[in-house]
């Protein structure tokens, strides 16, 4: 059982740290709206 517990939590603990960092702030600033682009003509 506790073998699971110190392969299972590092593993879980690296998903949410890595879920954190695609979901984060910076991620919404770099989207490049429809609206800022010049048409191409």
């Amino acid at each position: 059982m506790r073998k699971l517990v110190k392969v299972f939590l590092p593993v879980l603990l690296l998903a949410f740290g890595m879920t954190i960092f695609a979901c984060g702030p910076k991620a919404e600033e770099e989207e490049v709206s429809v609206e800022n682009t010049t048409p191409i003509p």
